[in-house]
């Protein structure tokens, strides 16, 4: 189901990585899926949950964006 939604993302290459080093790159996942898609207001949950994942992913160089949001959306369960 997370796929299905995020189809353009996966469809568009440069916006299939998220870049867990970039803060700006972290706001807009709290904005944009976080509030947006999770209804999460909360600025620093929508925040620590994204860190949290990037520091789970940490291996990962190159982070699918959909797997990101799902850890995202797991962290907030």
């Amino acid at each position: 189901m997370l796929a299905g939604r995020h189809r353009l993302v996966i469809d568009n290459k440069d916006a299939l990585l998220v870049s867990g080093t970039d803060d700006s790159e972290l706001e807009t996942v709290r904005r944009k899926f976080v509030v947006k898609k999770l209804g999460v207001e909360d600025k620093d949950k929508g925040m620590a949950a994204a860190k949290t994942v990037t520091v789970k992913m940490s291996g990962i160089r190159m982070k699918n964006r959909v797997t990101f949001y799902y850890l995202v959306q797991q962290e907030l369960s």
